[in-house]
């Protein structure tokens, strides 16, 4: 009678086990952040009609702002809904929509 044995299993090391894995999760993730970063630009555009609306509502509250480009929103205050909202000059303002409806507040931003 003939017996054959294989040899014992090789124990692979961490870097031929894990490595790859992690270099690959690492790649993944940087992939999701870029490809992010892209779609928060287009987010953050404003459609014609608001973006007209938005910028003569901060001119008639006295501020300069020529066309409104982006909007950011931002977690309500004591008064409403807020807006961080980018005009074309460079100036970002807080939009704020009063709660109930009533009307909207318009501050530079800090």
């Amino acid at each position: 009678m003939i017996i054959v044995s294989a040899p014992p299993p090789k124990r692979r090391g961490f870097a031929t086990t894990w490595l790859p894995w992690i270099v690959f999760g690492g790649l993944l993730i940087f992939l999701f952040m870029l490809v992010n970063a892209g779609m928060e630009d287009e987010r953050s555009k404003l459609p014609g009609e608001t973006a007209d609306f938005l910028g003569a509502a901060i001119r008639a509250n006295g501020f300069n702002c020529p066309i409104a480009q982006r909007s950011y929103p931002q977690p309500e205050d004591a008064f409403g809904k807020v807006s961080k909202i980018t005009c074309s000059n460079g100036i970002d303002y807080r939009f704020t929509w009063l709660a109930a409806n009533s009307g909207y507040r318009v501050q530079p931003w800090r």
